[in-house]
């Protein structure tokens, strides 16, 4: 633990977490949420950064035994809705899809956004996507899920989400605490874009993701989701040698080890489903130690 807390001390999104906090609590209004030293790097990508709403480096805390490790956070309609002007920054005609929600739980959703940036909330909201005040959409309409709260849900609370054979998913609020106590969402590229660049940018968030992706793949579960996460990690020696050794040695006996997989995303739900039956998904048996260290119950599905 005291190699990670001397990690969370370089964590640069600390410094602007209480500053972007007043700035959204004003609609973040003709301001970029950038870091100071990632501005010259952004004036030269290709990909369209959506900065006028804040980005989403991680979600949870790290100290939490499965890591998610992804490219970068998409952008969506009900971005503005959930972190700056509640059902005002929707368009008329996604705003009658709204629930109560958007406007009774915004201050929540900045409070813990803001919290969020400094890594210091280890609690039952610590994956604070997955807070009730995040419900700010209908479930009902389309394919795709229309706020990040019900991706989220879809892809790891659903029966056919990642972590279903963990989870009761007929209790959110249980299934919603498990994953604050022993989740970690970490993202490659910090900032909203519909779609990933793989441009070699030197964001100061990566110097952090690092740093963390050292620590991570010696002493945590960790599942890639998507293929092209996997390749920057081949692409990068030190990170690849890692990765290497911690396959090398793992011990299905020991859930502190390093579980190896991909996740695609992109698949419909019977394939979403199927790769997780088949070799993707996280075993029953590895979370045995999660359970053992929880003082509650957590309801688990079986297999």
């Amino acid at each position: 633990m005291k190699m990670l807390n001397s990690i969370l001390k370089s964590n640069p999104w600390r410094k602007v977490a209480d500053d972007w906090f007043v700035k959204m609590q004003d609609g973040g209004i003709g301001f970029e949420f950038v870091l100071p030293d990632d501005k010259g790097e952004l004036a030269k990508a290709r990909a369209k950064y959506k900065t006028n709403v804040p980005p989403q480096p991680f979600v949870g805390h790290p100290s939490s035994p499965i890591w998610l490790i992804m490219k970068n956070p998409g952008v969506g309609p009900w971005d503005e809705c959930d972190l700056l002007n509640g059902r005002s920054g929707l368009s008329k005609s996604d705003r009658i899809h709204a629930t109560e929600m958007a406007d009774a739980g915004l201050l929540r959703r900045k409070e813990l956004y803001r919290d969020q940036l400094k890594l210091t909330d280890k609690s039952d909201s610590a994956f604070s996507l997955l807070d009730a005040s995040f419900d700010t959409a209908e479930r009902k309409g389309g394919r795709k899920p229309r706020n990040t709260y019900l991706w989220y849900r879809r892809y790891l609370l659903s029966r056919t989400g990642l972590l279903s054979p963990f989870v009761d998913v007929d209790d959110l609020v249980e299934s919603g605490r498990f994953v604050s106590r022993n989740l970690f969402a970490l993202d490659f590229v910090p900032y909203r874009s519909k779609s990933f660049e793989d441009e070699n940018l030197r964001f100061a968030h990566g110097v952090f993701w690092r740093k963390l992706m050292r620590y991570g793949l010696a002493n945590k579960t960790v599942v890639f989701w998507g293929s092209r996460i996997l390749n920057k990690i081949r692409n990068d020696n030190e990170l690849a040698a890692l990765l290497d050794l911690a396959i090398s040695h793992r011990d299905y006996k020991d859930p502190a080890n390093v579980f190896f997989g991909i996740f695609n995303l992109h698949a419909d739900e019977r394939g979403i489903h199927s790769q997780c039956v088949e070799t993707k998904k996280l075993r029953r048996s590895e979370c045995s130690e999660l359970r053992e260290t929880e003082k509650r119950d957590v309801p688990i599905i079986a297999n």
